[in-house]
């Protein structure tokens, strides 16, 4: 039995609120954090072990469907490609908010969404080196659409964004 977390390599699985009593119930970690991790850090070795899970698990869930929705949504982001979304800005301004805003209206089933205020001392920029690389454009709030290691163009105009991110 795990109990209320659990290690994947160096990444540390914990149950969202609540479900902890449903972990207590099933021996089978929740991978879903590390994969959206591996893909946005770019670690193919916890993908690897992430993919080893759930395998492993496979027949657990068969048995314990009570863990099979975390499980899909775990296979469902190890099967997708994971879209990045950067918005690089102050967070407090209007064209940054207008850029956010934009994100969240658009449904994106495996996306993450970072906002880099520029600080590279920041623990994002110290995690993410590849942000350093990103920059707002003319001073404005700039959005930059990452997939497969590779960013599209700078974009600061929000229905442009929607149109790259709602194809």
């Amino acid at each position: 039995m795990l109990g209320a977390r659990a290690w994947l390599g160096r990444v540390l699985l914990l149950p969202r609120a609540g479900e902890e009593t449903r972990m207590a119930q099933s021996p089978a970690p929740i991978p879903c954090q590390p994969t959206t991790c591996s893909s946005s850090m770019g670690h193919k070795d916890w993908m690897d072990k992430c993919v080893c899970l759930l395998t492993a698990f496979s027949e657990h869930m068969r048995r314990v469907p009570v863990a099979l929705p975390e499980m899909v949504h775990a296979f469902s982001a190890q099967q997708q490609t994971l879209k990045q979304i950067v918005i690089c800005g102050d967070r407090q301004a209007k064209d940054t908010k207008a850029l956010v805003r934009c994100v969240h209206s658009v449904y994106i089933p495996n996306k993450v969404l970072i906002l880099a205020d520029g600080d590279p001392l920041s623990f994002l920029s110290c995690q993410l080196p590849f942000l350093s690389t990103l920059r707002r454009l003319e001073d404005q709030a700039t959005a930059y659409v990452c997939e497969n290691q590779a960013c599209s163009m700078p974009i600061t105009d929000p229905c442009e964004l929607r149109k790259l991110l709602h194809p």
